[in-house]
């Protein structure tokens, strides 16, 4: 006598089967679920100071912004300074260059006119004078 295998499982084994499947899945899922929250715990970041300002500038944001703006004015101060000497020595070469024109020209420009409209006005081109021929003197006798 030959026996012959049956090829089918049982109904028992297959409820083991899908149990032992679940079980597996869940405990996976499960696995997954712990370690992401233990990598966002130990990930979160360090608590942000309080907001000073409306827009959410902190007290030590404020206070780098004017050390910055007193940099710079301090900066353009030196620079308005060394404009300023450089405007005196121009103004003491022009002076020493043509000081009758320079004390007429501002004579006429400080002296406002009154009554009139102000226009400008071309100043009229002048002639160039002629160069006046030499006159020989003869003496008579």
């Amino acid at each position: 006598m030959t026996t012959t295998k049956k090829r089918g499982h049982s109904t028992a084994s297959r409820v083991t089967a899908t149990g032992l499947s679940v079980a597996a899945c869940v405990g996976l899922v499960g696995l997954v679920g712990f370690r992401e929250a233990n990598a966002q715990a130990q990930a979160e970041p360090a608590p942000q100071p309080e907001a000073v300002s409306s827009d959410g500038y902190t007290q030590a944001d404020l206070d780098a912004y004017a050390t910055a703006l007193a940099d710079q004015a301090n900066q353009l101060s030196n620079y308005r300074a060394q404009l300023d000497q450089v405007a005196q020595q121009l103004n003491l070469r022009i002076n020493l260059a043509q000081p009758e024109q320079v004390a007429a020209q501002a004579v006429v420009n400080s002296a406002p006119k009154q009554g009139a409209a102000t226009t400008k006005t071309r100043p009229k081109p002048q002639k160039p004078q002629k160069p006046q021929k030499p006159r020989a003197t003869t003496q008579s006798s």
